[in-house]
């Protein structure tokens, strides 16, 4: 489920980005851009959550195989 909503987020910057690369006026691009860089940033720290949540339930799993 997390990866989905990480996907939809990288989705949505694309989205944005598009939107900033077409606009005409100056304040706009500065608009998109904003909301391009705050998504980016968010992306970020919910995929290095993700993945750490991850790397922790691997390093469990792998102690109770090798309990003894």
């Amino acid at each position: 489920m997390e990866c989905l909503r990480i996907l939809n987020q990288l989705f949505t910057s694309l989205v944005l980005a598009a939107c900033c690369n077409r606009s005409r006026s100056d304040s706009k691009k500065e608009f998109y851009q904003n909301l391009f860089l705050s998504n980016i940033q968010n992306t970020t720290l919910n995929m290095a959550e993700w993945f750490s949540e991850g790397t922790q339930s691997m390093l469990s799993r792998s102690y109770k195989i090798y309990d003894v």
